[in-house]
Parts: C-alpha cells; sequence; structure tokens
C-alpha cells in the first residue's frame, strides 16, 4: 500500500513539476510583417495543441514541430516544441490565448501591431530592394548609431551577400544575429532580411552616409517566394547590384565639461584590503571599473588618480572588454592601481568624477565614486628615553678628568698598534696572492657599453626582473656616488621625465607580479631619451656662476 502510494506521489510531482512556455521572436511589429510564436513543453509525449483560437486575429501561414533530447549526468530529458508563423490581420494591441499543452497552460501574450510604413519609391513590383535607417538620426562625437539595413525580397532562391557602407576612418561592425521574417507590402508577400550595425561618428556636422549594397544573384523564373525562402548559396540566374539610398547624419559637438556620450554609466571600485588599515611600505590595490552602455570599451577615458598625500600610486596597464547584442554595444573598462604609503597617518583620497553626455535625456550627467579614508599605520618613531640627564648637566671632577687623560694616551698607543698590525697582515696576504698565481688573468671590468647591451637584451625579452638587475647596475655605474639600492633611487637622480615614469610603471609591475604581458619596448625608447637627456637646472647653474673677483 505504501509503494502505491509512493508511486502515485511521485508521478503527480512529475506532472505538476512539467513546464510549458509560450515566446514571440520579434515584439513588436508593423502591420503586414510576420512573427514566430513558439510553444515548448518539458514533457516526454503530448499531442499538438488546438491553435484554432488563433484565427480571430491572425493568419497562420505555417506550422512546424520540432523534438530535442538531451542526455546529462546520465538522465535524458525530452523538450518539445511547435513554432507558428503568424500574419496579424489588423493593426494594434492583439492577444494570443493561453494553450494547453498535456495538463499544463501556457501564460496569454500580446502583441503589437504598429501602423505598416511605406515602400520605398524604387521597391513597388520589384522582386528584390533595400531600405535602410539610422537610430538616432541627430547624433554626438563619439557616441553609437544604430545602422539598420532590410533586404526585402519575394523570389525563390535568392543568393548572394550584404555589404555596409565603406567610409574612410569609420567602421560598421555588426551587431547581433540577423533576422529573418516575412511582411506584406501591396498585396504582395515578402521575405526580409534584417541587420543592424553599430557606428562612431568621430567628427561633427552633417554626414552623409552611403547606401549598403547588395550583390548577388536572381533565378530568371521570377515566381513568388515561398514562405521558408532563405539566402542560399551564389547560383546561376540574373546578376543583381543594389544600393540603397544615400543617409544624413547631423553629429553635434560633446560639451566643453562631456568626456563622452553613451546611455548609462556604471562606476564602481573595490580594494585587496581595507584602506583604512595600511601598514607603511607595503601596498594595496584598488580596482576601479566603469561599465558604459553605448560606448567601446577603448572610448572610455581614464579617471584622474592622482593624489597630493604622501603616497606613491602605480596604475597598471588597463583592461577592456566590449560586448554586443542585437541592438547595442556595452564597454567595460577596468583599472588597477597600487598605492604605497610613505609614511603613517590620516589621509584623504579625493572623489573621482566622471562627467558624461546622457543621449536619451540630453543632459550632462555626473557619475562619481566618493572619498576614500585612507590610514596608513606602522611607520617607526624616534623616542627620547627619560631615565638619561642632559649631557650638559655632567660636571667632571679633576681626579676623574686627570684619570680619563691617563687613559687617553695608553688608547692611543693601543690603536697605533692596532693598525701596524693591520698593515703587516694586509702586506703578508698581498705578497702571497701575487706569488700563488704569477700569470692569472685579472679580472675585466665592466664597460658602460656591457650594462646597455644587458639593459637592451633585457627590453628585448620583456623580462622586468631581467630589466630591474641591468638597471641597476647601469646606474651604479652612472651615479658611483649616489647610494642606488631600488628603482626610486634612480627616479631620485636627475633624469628624463619618461624615463621616470618608465620606472614607476616597471616598480608597479614588480609589485603586482603581472609580467607575462610586460613590454620592454617602451622603456628602451624611454632608455634612449635618457642617455641624450641634459637637464636645464645644470645649465642655468653653469651660466649663474658668480664672478671669479666680483665687483665691489
Amino acid at each position: 500500500m505504501k509503494k502505491s502510494f509512493l508511486f502515485i506521489f511521485l508521478l503527480c510531482c512529475n506532472t505538476a513539476f512539467a513546464t510549458v512556455t509560450a515566446t514571440l521572436d520579434r515584439n513588436p511589429i508593423a502591420f503586414g510583417e510576420t512573427v514566430n510564436l513558439t510553444i515548448t513543453s518539458d514533457e516526454s509525449s503530448g499531442d499538438m495543441p488546438d491553435f484554432s483560437a488563433l484565427n480571430k486575429s491572425f493568419t497562420v501561414l505555417a506550422t512546424s514541430n520540432s523534438t530535442q533530447i538531451t542526455m546529462l549526468n546520465g538522465q535524458q530529458t525530452q523538450e518539445l516544441s511547435w513554432t507558428l508563423s503568424l500574419l496579424p490581420n489588423q493593426q494594434g494591441i492583439l492577444t494570443i490565448p493561453a494553450f494547453k499543452v498535456g495538463n499544463e497552460m501556457t501564460a496569454p501574450l500580446t502583441l503589437t501591431v504598429q501602423v505598416a510604413g511605406k515602400a520605398s519609391n524604387n521597391s513597388k513590383n520589384a522582386p528584390v530592394f533595400m531600405e535602410t535607417s539610422l537610430d538616432p538620426k541627430t547624433a554626438y562625437v563619439g557616441a553609437a548609431v544604430n545602422y539598420t539595413m532590410r533586404l526585402y525580397y519575394s523570389v525563390n532562391g535568392l543568393s548572394g551577400q550584404v555589404t555596409p557602407p565603406a567610409m574612410d576612418k569609420l567602421a560598421f561592425n555588426q551587431i547581433g544575429k540577423d533576422n529573418n521574417y516575412q511582411i506584406r507590402r501591396d498585396g504582395k508577400i515578402y521575405g526580409v532580411l534584417e541587420r543592424h550595425y553599430l557606428f562612431f561618428p568621430q567628427q561633427s556636422g552633417s554626414l552623409k552616409i552611403p547606401g549598403a549594397t547588395f550583390d548577388g544573384m536572381m533565378p530568371l523564373s521570377n515566381t513568388q517566394a515561398s514562405l521558408q525562402a532563405q539566402l542560399l548559396a551564389m547560383g546561376g540566374g540574373q546578376t543583381l547590384h543594389l544600393v540603397a539610398p544615400d543617409l544624413t547624419l547631423q553629429v553635434n559637438p560633446l560639451p566643453g565639461e562631456a568626456s563622452f556620450a553613451a546611455k548609462a554609466v556604471n562606476l564602481s571600485d573595490s580594494w585587496s584590503s581595507a584602506p583604512q588599515n595600511v601598514p607603511v611600505g607595503q601596498p594595496v590595490t584598488r580596482t576601479i571599473t566603469m561599465r558604459v552602455t553605448g560606448l567601446n570599451a577603448n572610448q572610455i577615458p581614464a579617471l584622474n588618480s592622482a593624489i597630493s598625500a604622501p603616497i606613491n600610486v602605480y596604475p597598471s596597464q588597463a583592461q577592456f572588454d566590449t560586448q554586443t547584442n542585437s541592438n547595442d554595444i556595452v564597454g567595460t573598462r577596468t583599472d588597477s592601481i597600487a598605492y604605497i604609503p610613505q609614511q603613517s597617518g590620516h589621509f584623504t583620497l579625493p572623489a573621482l568624477q566622471l562627467k558624461w553626455l546622457n543621449t536619451k535625456t540630453g543632459t550632462i550627467q555626473t557619475t562619481n565614486l566618493p572619498a576614500v579614508n585612507f590610514v596608513a599605520t606602522g611607520a617607526a618613531t624616534v623616542t627620547t628615553p627619560t631615565n638619561v640627564a642632559p649631557a650638559a648637566s655632567i660636571v667632571p671632577t679633576a681626579q676623574t678628568a686627570a684619570t680619563n687623560t691617563s687613559t687617553h694616551r695608553n688608547n692611543i698607543w693601543l690603536w697605533i698598534a692596532i693598525i701596524i698590525a693591520i698593515i703587516w697582515v694586509i702586506t703578508l696576504f698581498l705578497w702571497w696572492r701575487s706569488h700563488r698565481k704569477p700569470n692569472a688573468p685579472q679580472p675585466r671590468n665592466v664597460s658602460p657599453q656591457d650594462r646597455r647591451a644587458a639593459v637592451e637584451l633585457a627590453c628585448q625579452k620583456n623580462s622586468p626582473k631581467d630589466l630591474q638587475t641591468a638597471i641597476l647596475n647601469w646606474a651604479r655605474d652612472k651615479w658611483p656616488e649616489s647610494e642606488i639600492h631600488n628603482l626610486h633611487d634612480i627616479i631620485a637622480q636627475t633624469v628624463a621625465p619618461t624615463f621616470a615614469a618608465e620606472l614607476q610603471s616597471l616598480t608597479a609591475v614588480l609589485y603586482k607580479k603581472q609580467m607575462q604581458n610586460y613590454n620592454g619596448i617602451t622603456f628602451w625608447k624611454a632608455f634612449l631619451e635618457q642617455e641624450k637627456y641634459q637637464p636645464e637646472t645644470a645649465k642655468e647653474d653653469k651660466d649663474s656662476l658668480p664672478p671669479l673677483y666680483p665687483e665691489s
């Protein structure tokens, strides 16, 4: 009895959790265009639903069904689907009723059918023609513009290819997949190939956009196209060369305060550790992410990360990512910045602001990250012992002074004896060394040319570690009077600005241990500039030397 109850319960659960869905491939559509309705069920079997209720508002042009079987982790699932090509009988908001599939019902849908556009002047009775449009019709410099191309055809077996407009210094990039549907024009049904492109105008003024082109073959028999007609491979027939009409786009300049124009901007940041507790001399990394809708990632400008606090800032190379969907583009720029405090204290990193033009509203907006409270801890401090009396308060007595004088004389003779002994030992060692290997070659001094060659080789290998070693050796030979222990000591010398910037970038790479993408070419160029660099201050000091005998 219990087993039978369990079996019935599981059977009910399987039935209860069966799902059915109804979806439309396009919404809204223009009157005269077709739309595809798809009914999907995850039941293992089922009869075709009754679609007769659609005849009230639609003409059902075609119906197809398919079955998809999936095997995952040893379990088999099956999905049934029915696809109907519908042609609306009227304009307005039409309701697609619910359909019963097995024991489940689909949700009702609404479809908006808009007023149909007028056919092109050159498209009347033409078996193949093209239409294009711009969105928006007025744009801003650098903002994305959607160029839509539609190819209409009423013949079977049409083949060929579409080419977007060709313009100097302006690229048209396809976004999304092609849309294929049908439309009724002047009592005739056309198949439609719809394709979207994005481009970014770079200059203000009136911009003439040449039309897209279609080159292909049309069968000699110009018969009515079937409802499933698609663009096929090239074949024999009548050669076609179609050019869509030119379009004009008005491009406005960006307002002075705006960095770029876009639809939406999102600005966020994260820290590798809390900025409120950073040990002095230790790096903490801040990652700033800018996500912009309607802009390529490489068009997103960098934020100003300069600060006035005693904190060294090392920005790394930005990362760019651009994604597209059916009608838009989203760019993401990611910047990582290393902060290394040089002294303890409480500091404030200023707020980061990004002013941009909202293309939806036509207004300038400001997106910002708030100021950050930065606390550096752990710096060494100098303390004065409280149990030691000041040196001025110690007054020696006469006996103490005499004793100190006698001890001082004895110490002098002791140090003289020690120095003589050391000199004798050194002389003995040098004599032994000269007689141990009289023909041993003397070590060769490393020439400046060798140091320079080592730097060049490290740049060619794109190896930050090898470059650090080579540049430190070169710097120690160039400034022998200075103590060169790290790259910061080189920056402290009088060096070319570009060379100093590359040294900071190299330091940041070594700190972050991101060495696989390092490019040593830019460092080598900066090194060559450093070799030619002559500080202006040195020239000024030379020219401003006072005369040997100044006039009184």
